[in-house]
């Protein structure tokens, strides 16, 4: 009897040891496959990207959106051929700035986006032990723009007699009257936090004026992510509640098509619409790191984060059905779906119909918030290659303004780019990256 347990039981072993290296095997292979394909991609898009001037008006607003995530990729899988695509791309923006002697150009939204870029590039070169590639020249501008960014031009401009044109003054103004917080100044204060974070590591000294406007940034945000958040339930939230009830994107939310005569009627309780939103996981991870010797704040930070992830994977997203296998969000943070700038300036009579903000999901931001942001990459991935309705969709009305090839629509979502996007934003690690 004894003997045929053990008998058993060694069979048994060896089935459950068998199933083990079966599933390793799977897994392995399952890797190597996704390597494979990344590589590829990567090799048809970003490397072509990376090699042109993606820092001048015509590429840093697209260049700061779709780089991010795959910049991530690069810097916590130690890819160095990849790595290094970032490092030239970094070295020859620095010659651009040494060969113009840091000539100041206004930071609008768009120079703000490749300067957020770089600011994040830094401090991943320091977790991945890169930090000799960082260049003085690429410190000294980002510092000395971002902390002295303004509204108006260096050349008209000076802080002790026009403050209210600095742009922490801005933010800090507009989030004391109810009014919107824009992604604008909110790039500018991730971008010092990101600095910051930089410094603290020892890399680069801030004065004590500099480290006073830190702290001056970290209160508003704190503020803004205090008293602009209504929670919705326990946890889920929205910022800025009707903050965009007068702004003129918004004003035909109750229209879910084009129709003749159509008239503007202002809504009630507006927020963010989707795409402008999709910035706001990756700053909440900076955040959240930018208080992180404050216990409450970092927790609370936390929170607002997995909140911001059930909020929208279970609110906003809208799965494939058998009649549309492709992923889709709705418009409006709130969940509404009307349509968005009817008749904006680039657009007469046209307008973002139900789920055209879509195509924004598709830059990886939303990757961030967490293992079910992950999961949903995972399935949005396994839609690739896009059928024609999905494609049209993530468009919607296309911007009329010049593009490089590899990234405008609807090329972006053909090509390559938006798929290999997808494949890395899957495989996001926010502990090595913030």
């Amino acid at each position: 009897m004894k003997q045929k347990f053990s008998d058993n039981l060694l069979r048994i072993m060896v089935f459950v040891l068998l199933l083990v290296v079966l599933l390793l095997m799977f897994v392995f292979a399952h890797k190597n496959n996704d390597k494979r394909k990344i590589d590829a991609l990567w090799s048809k898009t970003i490397e072509k990207y990376v090699a042109t001037t993606l820092w001048d008006d015509i590429n840093c607003y697209d260049a700061g959106h779709v780089l991010l995530v795959p910049m991530f990729y690069a810097f916590q899988t130690n890819d160095t051929n990849k790595i290094e695509q970032f490092h030239k791309l970094f070295d020859n923006f620095t010659d651009y700035l040494v060969e113009n002697s840091y000539e100041y150009e206004y930071w609008n939204l768009n120079h703000l986006q490749f300067n957020f870029l770089a600011s994040n590039y830094i401090n991943l070169c320091t977790k991945a032990n890169y930090n000799n590639r960082v260049r003085k020249e690429l410190l000294n501008y980002l510092y000395d723009e971002a902390f002295y960014y303004s509204l108006l031009k260096r050349k008209t401009y000076k802080t002790e007699q026009n403050p209210q044109y600095s742009a922490l003054v801005a933010l800090d103004r507009d989030s004391k009257e109810g009014k919107i917080s824009a992604d604008n100044y909110q790039y500018h204060c991730s971008i010092l936090f990101n600095l910051a974070e930089y410094s603290k590591n020892g890399f680069y000294e801030l004065d004590e004026e500099r480290e006073k406007t830190v702290e001056y940034a970290k209160s508003i945000i704190n503020y803004i992510y205090t008293n602009s958040i209504t929670f919705i339930d326990k946890n889920k939230w929205i910022l800025d509640k009707g903050a965009f009830d007068e702004h003129q994107d918004f004003q035909y939310i109750n229209y879910e098509k084009i129709e003749e005569n159509m008239e503007p009627q202002k809504p009630n309780d507006t927020t963010w619409d989707v795409s402008h939103f999709a910035r706001i996981p990756v700053f909440l991870q900076i955040y959240k790191r930018a208080n992180k010797d404050d216990n409450n704040k970092y927790e609370y930070f936390e929170k607002l984060i997995k909140g911001l992830e059930s909020h929208f994977i279970n609110d906003i997203i809208v799965k494939p059905n058998s009649n549309e296998r492709f992923y889709k969000t709705l418009n409006y943070m709130d969940g509404r779906n009307g349509l968005y700038r009817y008749n904006y300036t680039t657009q007469y009579g046209n307008a973002y119909l139900p789920y055209q903000l879509s195509g924004t999901m598709l830059l990886g931001w939303w990757s961030v918030l967490g293992n079910d942001s992950i999961q949903l990459y995972k399935d949005i991935y396994s839609t690739f290659p896009l059928d024609e309705k999905a494609i049209n969709t993530y468009t919607g009305p296309n911007t009329t303004r010049e593009r490089n090839e590899l990234v405008k629509w609807p090329d972006f979502f053909e090509n390559g780019f938006a798929e290999l996007i997808c494949l890395v934003s899957s495989k996001i690690d926010t502990n090595f990256i913030f």
